[in-house]
């Protein structure tokens, strides 16, 4: 229903609900939609946290470009349109209307202000954290969907020590350090993720 759309996108969400009920994801240069592609990895977490200046340095068409070049075949990125997201609301959104989209990988992006305050409240914690987390994991291993994390250097502690009890040999964690260029942090998501696509492929062949 409309309530629930503004409920989870937000007031401010601009056409962002009314193009999420018709499936579309806007991207810096292309609007993305559910149809089939040889390989789609999806990046939750917020502009904030992909977007890191001009169009052309945001993470979703240098990751696709980066991941062409070792994969030799057009890899599709969407990247969901919040602003400022966090990780309960971004696992909410991709649950509620993004699962067509049937991904091959999904960054689970956690960015720097993922507990920023909010009416004087923090609007996440370790437990929602894990909570989103382990909803995110479920619902991966379930569907055959290879699940990354993804986060800031400047994740508090707290929350830092939850994505690292996660991180294990089959879900990668990478850390974006504090002055690391987009497209260095680019090559080292693609440099992850390009060999889980290629495992993927074979998985669901």
């Amino acid at each position: 229903s409309e309530r629930h759309v503004i409920s989870t996108f937000g007031p401010a969400s601009g056409s962002a609900p009314s193009e999420a009920l018709a499936q579309r994801v806007r991207g810096p240069y292309e609007v993305h939609d559910v149809s089939p592609v040889e390989y789609r990895v999806f990046l939750l977490g917020g502009q904030l946290l992909y977007n890191r200046a001009a169009p052309e340095q945001h993470l979703e068409p240098l990751l696709s470009g980066d991941l062409r070049t070792q994969l030799g075949q057009r890899v599709d990125v969407p990247c969901l349109p919040t602003e400022d997201g966090y990780s309960a609301q971004q696992w909410r959104m991709f649950e509620t209307f993004y699962t067509a989209y049937n991904p091959n990988v999904i960054v689970f992006g956690v960015p720097r202000d993922e507990a920023a305050l909010v009416n004087g409240l923090p609007r996440s914690s370790s437990p929602s954290l894990n909570l989103a987390l382990e909803a995110a994991r479920e619902y991966c291993t379930k569907n055959l969907i290879q699940l990354v994390l993804f986060t800031e250097a400047q994740l508090p502690p707290d929350l830092m020590a939850v994505l690292k009890k996660a991180e294990s040999k089959d879900l990668p964690l990478l850390v974006a350090g504090v002055d690391e260029s987009p497209m260095d942090l680019s090559k080292r998501l693609a440099d992850t993720i390009a060999p889980l696509l290629k495992a993927q492929k074979a998985k669901k062949a």
